[in-house]
This record gives structure tokens, C-alpha cells and sequence, in this order.
């Protein structure tokens, strides 16, 4: 059986006007001219449902713009978007109960109440029968173990405890589609873990469509069937992840810095994968089984005063990208 498709955006135009005030005094009293910056030109998407989609791109890309107009938060300027079936920017109540959003920067929770409090209300809003809200809650609760939290007030969770229960906020009611915006921001790797486990646990259990913007290529890879990379506003690929993964996938960023400035001839063996050199520091782009050879390398024929290896940057990533394609 096919899936339904969720989401249909057809020649989609978004813009924003700002003003740059002068300086000092005088821009306290003058308003300086207005600018129009255009995120989306005739843009086009549509994406089957029932999956976890990974949305990427550079900052500036346009990824929580789309996530705002799909939801019906910001109305386009032109163009027509259909989600599950409905014009969003109507922001129906029907809509709405199928919909759950959660973004990096934004708080579900009261600061001073605990989360447990901050649920009673969910479950009111969302009319949500009280045999459904406790095993629910009680269930997300131990998934992600935060279950012993809920009567502690939220300014005494940390950063990571405080975004798994907004995890759960965003999920109490089971809606069809959730936008996770960055929800593995700034958090320890226990909690980024914890939190990609509970996408695809939700996801599977549910059968529901799960789109996450993400600066962490791991988070992607390891929820997402399916990858939609936005740069300046265009839509740059969408497919299967493993296409993205062939291409870049088994590679490492190396950062090396040296004690001393060291010249590009030096590093000839290893040139191919040389991406960047600044004097003393200089970044390789490798094949997961070139890794130990050129650590080897660098550590026998240099001095050196740091070295890291971490998965690629979605702005390296990107760049490869358009590096490879034909």
C-alpha cells in the first residue's frame, strides 16, 4: 500500500523585511530602510508520510521557516501548502490535534512547576481521557528515564532532563506529525542517545511522520530514512540516506594543529585529503579506514599540540555533496 503524502508544498515564496538602524543616538530616534530578504522562490516539496525524514542544511538555510509555514505558525507570501490534508496557516483545532512541535529554544515547560504540572495542562488541552494520559506518560516517562523527575520543578532539571520531558510534552497527545527542530542541541551524548532512540521507538510504534533539523549528522543518520538538504532557501536533494552516506557517510573530519606553521609539500603524501591548511593547523577529510595511517603519520613526522577526529559538519557534508554530484 502506498504511503499518503503528508506534506505538499507547490511554488512556495517566503520573505522577510527588516530595518537596519544607524548607530549611536540618532538610531534611537531613526529608522533606517527597510530590506526584503526572500527564504523561499517558488519552492517545491513533497514528502510521503510514515517515515522519520531528515531535514539539513547550513544556519540561514531556511529549515525552521519551513517548519513554522508548515505548521501554520508563519503564512506563506504565495504558493500553497497542504499538510495532512489541510491548509495550515486555518490552524484548524482538528489540524492541530495531529500536530506536535518541539524546537530546540523553545520551552514547553512552566520554570518554576514541575513537568508533571506542566502535563496536567497538556492532557486539558489536548482533551486527552485520563486512562490514555497516564499509560502514555507513565510509558515515555520510562523510555526515557526521566519517570523519577516529574514532581521535581523544571529549573532543577538539567539541560539534558529538561529536553527529554519537552520530548515528551511534544508527544503526549500521539500526534500523526511531529517538527523536532534541533532536539539535540547543546545536550550530553547520553541525552542525544536517549532522545534519537525514543524518534525511532515513537516512530515505528506509531506509525508516524517525524521530521528533525539537526546540526549533528549522527542524529540524522542513525533516525532518518530519508534526507531533504535546504541551502539559501533551494532545494538541494531529497532521497534516501543511503545515497548521502555513500558519498559521505564513512568519513572523518581530522583537525590537527602543529607546534610550528607547516608547508602544504610537506603533507604531499596525504594531499588528497587535505581540505584546509592555516601555518599551524590544518583539517583531513578521510575514508574511516584511512584513520589510523594518517594519525600514524602525523604523529611520527610532526610535533603537534592537539589532533581531533569527529563525524563530518552538515556544512562539510553539503559541500562534499555538491563536490561529487554531476
Amino acid at each position: 500500500m502506498p504511503k499518503d503524502k503528508v506534506i505538499e508544498v507547490r511554488h512556495l515564496s517566503k520573505s522577510y523585511t527588516s530595518r537596519e538602524r544607524p548607530s549611536g543616538i540618532k538610531g534611537l530616534f531613526k529608522w533606517g530602510k527597510k530590506k526584503k530578504k526572500a527564504i523561499f522562490n517558488d519552492f517545491n516539496l513533497s514528502l510521503d508520510g510514515q517515515q522519520v525524514i531528515g531535514l539539513i542544511g547550513p544556519n540561514g538555510a531556511g529549515k525552521t521557516t519551513l517548519l513554522k509555514l508548515l505548521s501554520g505558525i508563519i503564512y506563506p507570501d504565495q504558493g500553497k501548502i497542504k499538510v495532512l490534508g489541510y491548509r495550515p496557516q486555518k490552524r484548524q483545532k482538528s489540524f492541530l490535534r495531529q500536530l506536535g512541535f518541539l524546537m530546540g529554544n523553545k520551552s514547553h515547560l512552566w520554570w518554576n512547576l514541575p513537568p508533571i504540572d506542566s502535563f496536567q495542562m497538556l492532557k486539558v488541552i489536548y482533551q486527552i481521557e485520563e486512562n490514555a494520559f497516564n499509560d502514555t506518560l507513565t510509558k515515555f516517562s520510562r523510555f526515557l528515564e526521566v519517570d523519577h523527575l516529574l514532581f521535581k520543578p523544571v529549573r532543577q532539571l538539567s539541560l539534558g532532563e529538561r529536553m527529554r520531558c519537552q520530548l515528551i510534552a511534544a508527544f503526549l497527545h500521539l500526534p500523526k506529525l511531529v517538527f523536532l527542530d534541533e532536539p539535540t542541541l547543546a545536550l550530553d551524548i547520553i541525552s542525544q542517545e536517549k532522545i534519537r532512540k525514543f524518534i525511532c521507538y515513537y516512530q515505528k510504534e506509531y506509525q508516524a511522520t517525524i521530521i528533525v533539523t539537526s546540526h549533528y549528522l549522527k542524529d540524522i543518520l542513525t533516525t532518518a530514512q530519508e534526507v531533504v538538504i535546504l541551502n539559501n532557501g533551494q532545494l538541494v536533494f531529497q532521497g534516501n540516506k543511503d545515497k548521502l552516506v555513500s558519498l559521505t557517510g564513512h568519513q572523518r573530519e581530522i583537525k590537527v594543529e602543529f607546534f610550528s606553521p607547516t608547508k602544504r609539500g610537506k603533507l604531499q603524501e596525504y594531499q588528497p585529503y587535505l581540505k584546509k591548511l592555516n601555518d599551524s593547523q590544518a583539517m583531513f577529510l578521510v575514508p574511516k579506514e584511512k584513520i589510523v595511517d594518517l594519525t600514524k603519520f602525523l604523529t611520527t613526522h610532526f610535533s603537534i599540540t592537539d589532533l581531533t577526529i569527529k563525524e563530518m559538519e552538515i556544512e562539510t557534508v553539503i559541500k562534499e555533496f555538491f563536490k561529487r554530484e554531476p
